[in-house]
């Protein structure tokens, strides 16, 4: 069920939660941008007399659902500009903002819905007019291999291990322009390493050369290139047992790494 007309209709929190939660239905999803739902519900936050921002006002209305109820939640437009919102961030990459919020809220609700393409450049997408994958697509192939694992969440990081695999997932600082993650291991062979870099050179592209162009006037390298760079830059290589990995991410990076233990 959609609750957009609750959430817009009832004066206060309490009458909304309470509409929502008496309900009985396997879902309730929104449709509003987050923004939307932040002005219409912020007044109605009563908790106290200060001014909430999108953040808080969405985890107050996701903690009065309560458990059972906010584990049926899915949001179903989110946008760029809610996103940057949301972590009161106008200038960081929108494909950092997004992974940080499918991790943090994956344990609170019950999903997330986007559309295949719309004409809206605001909305986050899967493909754009090109079908060119936009990089939702490789945020959620970065994610699965964390899909019911337990896993160690750090502040800048996911870690888990299936059976002799380790899988870590870095996503980089909001705050600094660029980092350094330094792993340390105990390992005492030198062993393989499969790593996936999504950031601003790789994996992002937006504009793709148009199907219906004429090719003659491209170098068929140059294509290539250009479709290469749509997807995140993939390497295997053998790691030096003694050493430990070392890996600079920019501001705009979320690198995946799988370490193989025979």
């Amino acid at each position: 069920m959609t609750i957009d007309t609750i959430i817009k209709s009832k004066n206060t929190l309490s009458q909304m939660i309470h509409n929502i939660t008496s309900i009985k239905v396997d879902f309730h999803y929104i449709n509003l941008d987050l923004n939307l739902f932040c002005r219409l519900i912020a007044d109605k936050v009563a908790q106290s007399s200060k001014k909430h921002n999108l953040k808080q006002v969405f985890l107050i209305f996701i903690s009065q659902l309560g458990n059972e109820h906010a584990k049926k939640l899915i949001l179903t437009n989110l946008t760029h500009k809610s996103l940057q919102d949301y972590y009161n961030t106008p200038s960081q990459h929108t494909h950092i903002l997004l992974t940080r919020f499918l991790v943090e809220l994956n344990q609170k609700i019950c999903g997330f819905g986007f559309p295949y393409y719309t004409d809206d450049n605001d909305r986050i997408m899967l493909f754009n007019k090109f079908h060119c994958p936009m990089p939702i697509v490789h945020i959620y192939s970065f994610l699965k291999v964390f899909f019911k694992q337990q896993v160690a969440l750090l502040p800048h990081a996911i870690i888990c291990k299936t059976n002799r695999r380790y899988h870590i997932l870095l996503f980089s600082n909001m705050q600094k322009t660029s980092f350094v993650v330094k792993i340390n291991h105990h390992f005492i062979k030198s062993f393989p390493v499969f790593s996936r870099l999504l950031n601003k050179n790789h994996g992002i592209i937006t504009n793709l050369i148009p199907s219906n162009i004429d090719q003659k006037f491209f170098g068929l390298s140059y294509i290539e290139q250009i479709n290469n760079a749509n997807y995140p830059l993939s390497k295997l290589s053998l790691h030096y047992y003694k050493e430990p990995l070392i890996y600079k991410l920019s501001q705009s990076s979320i690198q995946y790494i799988m370490i193989a233990i025979n």
